[in-house]
């Protein structure tokens, strides 16, 4: 679901983690919401084989990433407002993702 722009300013921008295991559905999300902010959730995974404190992104009920590890403590579970930012280095095969957050 596209959102409208927020007026607020922007607090905080994370780059997701993770995003290289989900690359069929960020190419996908992307195509279909390139430069829109989405509705994502962030859900508190406990078990997690990795990290029992790992907190995973949704986009469409759609794992695409976690927040980083030192982040975590900082992003309660919830929606927030999603939005791709796209570049592609040489190593690169899909685009990277942000997560915007207004308060």
């Amino acid at each position: 679901m596209a959102l409208p722009l927020s007026s607020k300013p922007l607090t905080k921008i994370v780059r997701i983690s993770g995003t290289s295991y989900f690359p069929e559905e960020i190419s996908r999300l992307f195509r279909k919401y390139s430069f829109e902010q989405i509705l994502g959730e962030v859900c508190s995974e406990p078990t997690n084989p990795v990290d029992t404190k790992a907190k995973a992104v949704y986009i469409e009920n759609e794992l695409i990433g976690y927040i980083p590890k030192e982040l975590v403590d900082r992003f309660p579970e919830g929606q927030y407002a999603v939005s791709f930012c796209y570049f592609q280095t040489i190593k690169m095969k899909t685009p990277e993702i942000s997560v915007q957050i207004h308060f």
